[in-house]
């Protein structure tokens, strides 16, 4: 054998660089799963399709699973995402100044992907808030731990006490829905019951404008 010749066995194999990870895009393709089904949920559910046990055990499930986790949980990969775009900008040699624009970039497009599919499609979307909370939040992600951690508290507290209000107006009947309804319609607040109104005829303690 040839002393220039080389068994293919010990030829090194080719050092590959670090590819993109699948895992935050499925995860992220998932997410977009759910929060299709929970907006489904506001057209396909309603109290006359919810009639039998397993209705109301899928719904809850839906409700545990779905609901309360797809949202949450589309939030975290969307930071995820945005901290590795400014990573990449970062180890490829530009700067902040840099990684802001690229990202202030992205988050006027998405907003404008957002209005326009709330405008010409329908008016339930998405893409256009996480576009402007990445407009107006891209600071954050040069603030320190502590300034996260306050920062976080502060908004969950006050999210804590308006949905509270909210909840506690909807009660007692005090919260502007419910205000104007009863501007519409006083007699039938006033009263705790009244004739039934036939099909048809626009007579009554209240009818609808």
């Amino acid at each position: 054998m040839s002393p220039s010749r080389r068994p293919p066995s010990a030829v090194a194999p080719p050092v590959l660089g670090p590819g993109r990870s699948l895992a935050p895009d499925l995860a992220r393709g998932f997410m977009l799963l759910f929060i299709a089904l929970v907006n489904a949920q506001f057209f396909l559910t309603h109290p006359d399709t919810v009639r039998t046990l397993a209705d109301q055990v899928l719904t809850f499930v839906q409700s545990t699973l779905v609901n309360g986790r797809a949202i949450p949980l589309f939030s975290l990969l969307f930071g995820y995402g945005t901290v590795w775009i400014m990573r990449r900008v970062l180890d490829a040699g530009g700067g902040w100044v840099h990684a802001r624009v690229v990202l202030r970039r992205r988050g006027l497009w998405m907003l404008v992907i957002g209005l326009a599919h709330g405008v010409l499609l329908l008016p339930v979307d998405i893409v256009g808030a996480y576009g402007l909370g990445l407009l107006l939040f891209v600071g954050f992600l040069r603030a320190r731990d502590a300034v996260l951690l306050w920062t976080a508290g502060a908004v969950a507290l006050a999210s804590a006490a308006l949905n509270t209000v909210l909840g506690l107006g909807d009660a007692f009947g005090t919260s502007p829905g419910t205000l104007t309804r009863r501007r519409r319609c006083p007699r039938l607040w006033s009263r705790a019951s009244s004739p039934p109104v036939p099909n048809g005829s626009r007579s009554g303690p209240c009818t609808r404008r």
